[in-house]
């Protein structure tokens, strides 16, 4: 957690966009939907489960870097925070979605130079008609002051 941190305290100071991924009806794949009701701002968008939907308002911003943050499979305990760079979003496919993120991030290097990163929550269920799991609600509520900081 505190490497996160201090890699999210980097980002204080920067024109930066956040774009919050995913579907609240999924159970844990709600986080960034969960994150984005508690740190609202002008420069945060709640994408639901189809972030390309709100990557022409972002790109109007002219954002430094744009922060996703969603659920994610990275093979960790339910609730892990871990600070995803491009280099390893357009490696692989963290997300829990049809769409990978890295498309998204790309189109946003191209539309406005923008560097992208995700915040991503490991999460536990997913399920159509789950609720959020104790670790994933833990997990929210860290990511939510954390980045309250910096918005």
């Amino acid at each position: 957690m505190g490497g996160v941190k201090a890699k999210l305290a980097e980002l204080s100071g920067k024109k930066l966009a956040i774009v919050c991924v995913g579907n609240p009806m999924r159970g844990d794949d709600g986080f960034g939907p969960a994150v984005a009701a508690r740190i609202e701002g002008e420069r945060v968008f709640d994408a639901g489960a189809v972030p390309e939907n709100v990557l022409p308002k972002v790109a109007a911003l002219k954002p430094e870097v744009v922060l996703f943050v969603d659920a994610a499979d990275l093979g960790a305990r339910p609730g892990t925070l871990r600070l995803v760079s491009a280099e390893e979003l357009a490696q692989g496919d963290f997300s829990t979605h049809s769409a990978p993120l890295s498309v998204a991030a790309e189109y946003l290097r191209q539309a406005c130079g923008a560097k992208s990163l995700l915040l991503a929550a490991q999460a536990k269920r997913t399920e159509l008609g789950s609720v959020m799991s104790v670790e994933m609600v833990k997990a929210l509520q860290e990511a939510a002051q954390l980045l309250a900081g910096i918005v």
